[in-house]
């Protein structure tokens, strides 16, 4: 679906809780990412969504469309030589603090973003936030819409301007290497 272009763009977020940092029992390090056992049935699964997002994405670089992976922060995941590989092929990772669109809670995501203008949000501090824990998880677990409404328009402006880039390629005849 991709190479037949029916996505102009596409954002992923693997649902990988053994990659948390705050996961426990604890099946990975930060030392180990992929896992301490890898064929634990846990470890198997988390990683196994892990590497289709790797493949989507690098399917994505290829045919030059926007797209990203989004992880919590402090994920064993964005330890994984994987997510340096895409590093080194032109993702950049943003840092984006939830608190800054109107959450209560800090709580900060990782978005490794390709063909992207930066989007990146800190929490500058200066500011209380609501420890995440208790009945106060579940909620802090969606994005908040101010949040969501931000990436909305970054996925945007990425689509429009490939589009434009497209739209303004020459057309090449083959005689390009006659030309001095």
């Amino acid at each position: 679906m991709i190479e037949d272009g029916l996505f102009a763009s596409f954002l992923i977020e693997p649902p990988c809780t053994s990659f948390s940092a705050a996961a426990c029992p604890s099946v990975r390090s930060y030392t180990q990412p992929l896992g301490f056992d890898r064929k634990e049935e846990k470890t198997l699964h988390c990683n196994t969504l892990a590497f289709r997002t790797f493949v989507l994405l690098k399917v994505g670089r290829r045919y030059k469309r926007p797209c990203g992976c989004e992880q919590p922060r402090r994920s064993k995941m964005m330890w994984t030589h994987f997510w340096e590989t895409l590093r080194r092929l032109g993702f950049r990772d943003n840092i984006v603090a939830s608190c800054q669109f109107g959450s209560i809670h800090k709580k900060e995501f990782d978005f490794l973003l390709y063909l992207f203008d930066c989007i990146e949000a800190k929490c500058p501090g200066g500011h209380s936030h609501v420890k995440i824990e208790g009945r106060w998880t579940k909620g802090s677990a969606t994005y908040h819409p101010e949040l969501g409404l931000y990436l909305a328009k970054a996925v945007r402006r990425a689509v429009l301007r490939v589009r434009r880039l497209e739209n303004d390629e020459v057309e090449v005849l083959g005689l390009e290497s006659l030309v001095v």
